[in-house]
């Protein structure tokens, strides 16, 4: 299934010598339309499930208009960790927590700095070309999946990409 959309491979962070799921790059379209869910069945007939793990979703870097849309949708995810939390299905973690960034830090990774020690913070952005969203807890339930999704998909409001001069502070 999903031969060439999706992989598993070894994870020696998951107890007991777990594997995570992995596609390739998608657009949130994709997913809605042409992926095949019925993978997420099989492992369930194969005994597998998702506790205690989570869902990380990369946002490609070369989604964003700017650095200030980069630091408007980083801003909207911090400020609103329980909401976030609550589509989450996940209390923070160690594997994702919402660390206190400062204003003048949500403004150096927008720009592109990779400075942090924080790689098991809510987003992370020692990757080079993408943001790792690591809030998630993993699902076997294709709605379940689909709402991280959807919340990841709010990066390309046009609100968060461009601010009328009545919004700007």
């Amino acid at each position: 299934r999903n031969g060439t959309t999706t992989y598993l491979k070894g994870d020696s962070s998951i107890a007991g010598g777990g594997f995570e799921m992995v596609t390739h790059p998608c657009d949130h379209e994709f997913f809605r339309t042409e992926y095949d869910w019925m993978i997420l069945d099989d492992l369930k007939e194969l005994g597998c499930d998702g506790d205690g793990n989570g869902i990380h979703l990369h946002v490609s870097r070369d989604g964003f208009d700017s650095p200030s849309h980069v630091y408007r949708w980083m801003r909207l995810i911090y400020r609103n960790r329980q909401a976030v939390s609550a589509v989450a299905r996940r209390n923070p973690s160690q594997w994702g927590s919402f660390t206190t960034h400062t204003g003048r830090q949500f403004k150096d990774f927008a720009k592109g700095s990779k400075r942090s020690s924080e790689r098991y913070s809510a987003i992370n952005v020692q990757n080079e070309e993408t943001f790792e969203v690591r809030v998630f807890r993993a699902s076997l339930n294709r709605r379940e999946v689909m709402a991280a999704l959807d919340l990841q998909k709010i990066q390309d409001s046009p609100r968060l990409a461009s601010v009328s001069p009545k919004h700007r502070r």
